[in-house]
């Protein structure tokens, strides 16, 4: 509490910190989420590095993927127009 008070730790520290000590990061072997997902690949970010569609298949319900020809981790800010155009394009299908 020391460091959200002081405004000394981030919120996005805490909200990965809570992840990897509360779990989050993997399903159990054979669980799968069923709700139907979206998935905008951009090669320059680190924590999906490019995986294949099928891999992402085996634990998410993915309806609509797609390979984007730059961005990264933080494509909104990287890429504006290419991720507001795929949340449009997407949010357009539904």
């Amino acid at each position: 509490m020391l460091y959200v008070m002081t405004d000394s730790f981030t919120t996005g520290a805490w909200y990965y910190r809570g992840l990897v000590e509360e779990g989050g990061l993997a399903f159990e072997p054979g669980e799968r989420c069923e709700t139907p997902t979206a998935f905008a690949n951009f090669p320059g970010s680190r924590s999906t590095r490019r995986r294949p569609r099928s891999f992402a298949e085996r634990a998410y319900n993915i309806v609509r993927w797609s390979d984007m020809p730059r961005g990264g981790h933080f494509a909104a800010m990287e890429e504006p127009g290419l991720f507001v155009d795929e949340v449009r394009d997407w949010a357009r299908s539904h």
